[in-house]
């Protein structure tokens, strides 16, 4: 199955993440959740409904759900190659799609598989390889600056793993505090 053409897709791209958070049991209430699910104009017109449901409390799916997740994950990633998910991450349509498939990977999977060669996570960031001058650091560096590529940045610094965080850091972020400080997009991140 290959539906990379789906994640640049206007109209697909929406699918595609509807699809993975139904299946993930995510919750779709809670406000990051929607943050990613809705398109540019919706945002400003939604309000806030008040209601009983409970925001951020995972919704439980039967374990055919799980298991069609992984192998939907899985075939999208597995379909692409290192050079287009890096452009993905800051395409204005694709980048909602990598930022829930990459939340879904670093949450609920189990450790080994965030860092795995064939993972969404090691593909884009090659987290073994995070030195002053590698590839990956170049491409977080440049993410961190970008309007797009910075909330997939966001999403690394809330939920990679503390050694991966510890090494960007280290190697991304401490060196070049002061500038992103200055700067708009960066110093928001």
């Amino acid at each position: 199955m290959k539906f990379g053409y789906l994640l640049t897709d206007r109209f697909g791209s929406h699918v595609i993440r509807n699809l993975v958070l139904v299946l993930s049991g995510e919750p779709l209430k809670d406000p990051d959740t929607q943050k990613i699910l809705a398109s540019k104009r919706k945002e400003r017109l939604d309000k806030q409904v008040a209601g009983n449901s409970q925001t951020g409390v995972p919704r439980e799916v039967p374990q055919g759900f799980k298991t069609a997740l992984s192998h939907l994950i899985e075939a999208a990633v597995s379909s692409l190659d290192r050079t287009y998910l890096r452009a993905l991450a800051t395409h204005p349509t694709g980048n909602p799609v990598l930022q829930v498939l990459l939340k879904l990977e670093l949450t609920n999977s189990d450790k080994g598989r965030s860092h795995g060669e064939d993972s969404l996570f090691h593909k884009l960031f090659s987290p073994d390889s995070l030195a002053d001058d590698s590839e990956g650091t170049k491409l977080i560096s440049g993410l961190t600056y970008d309007p797009t590529g910075s909330h997939l940045v966001e999403l690394v610094v809330q939920y990679a793993p503390g050694k991966i965080f510890k090494k960007l850091y280290k190697h991304v972020w401490a060196p070049r505090m002061a500038s992103m400080a200055k700067n708009d997009v960066a110093s928001y991140v």
